[in-house]
């Protein structure tokens, strides 16, 4: 997977020890803090096309909404 820049990130309401990261990879991960742990990568643009997530926000009910440099808006719950 190599290396790649972290673009935005956002602390979870639902789960204080979780930080939510946007990458230049166009993934959106998960990690807990507090134990150093990755809960989640998930690919938010196609397989074919890596485009770079910039806003990553969290919502009250634990879903995620983010938004990618080709202007697509996704929530992931």
């Amino acid at each position: 997977t190599g290396s790649c820049r972290v673009l935005c990130c956002a602390f979870s309401l639902s789960r204080p020890d979780h930080v939510i990261l946007g990458d230049s990879k166009g993934r959106l991960q998960v990690w807990d803090y507090v134990t150093g742990k990755q809960i989640l990568k998930v690919s938010v643009s196609g397989a074919k096309v890596h485009s770079p997530v910039w806003a990553v926000t969290a919502l009250p009910d634990g879903c995620i909404a983010t938004g990618d440099s080709i202007g697509y808006t996704q929530i992931w719950d």
